[in-house]
């Protein structure tokens, strides 16, 4: 009971923390090249073609909660019922790392303009 009653708060912590008012444009993937020689950064190309075939039937959704990152993201099947009544959209994929989210962040998670993102990602990383 205590794990139910604590989650939601520390969820909800962890994404006002990464609530970002800034301008700056986003880090590229190509910032992140020297990590990238030992990374397929392209193992995960069906997982973003679906995301994008999914937008191209549902529309572009604005404004929403983005959670993205690794296995742990993309296996969350509650999610909406967890988070609601907030908008939220799932852009987790594979057991993808960090440069791999970087590399794709225009066509996951920038081109949604979200209103927050809880990124989750790095166990991956450190297995690499």
């Amino acid at each position: 009971m205590k794990i139910q009653f604590y989650f939601p708060i520390l969820l909800l912590i962890s994404i006002l923390a990464c609530k970002n008012e800034s301008t700056s444009p986003p880090i590229s993937g190509a910032a992140m090249t020297g990590m990238q020689n030992s990374i397929d950064l392209d193992r995960f190309e069906k997982e973003i073609l679906a995301f994008e075939k999914q937008d191209s039937i549902n529309g572009i959704p604005k404004d929403e909660i983005l959670f993205v990152g690794s296995s742990s993201i993309r296996m969350w099947k509650s999610l909406a019922e967890d988070m609601s009544p907030y908008p939220v959209l799932n852009r987790g994929f594979g057991g993808s790392t960090i440069p791999e989210v970087l590399a794709y962040g225009e066509r996951i998670v920038y081109k949604y303009n979200p209103r927050l993102i809880f990124f989750y990602c790095g166990e991956n990383d450190i297995n690499d």
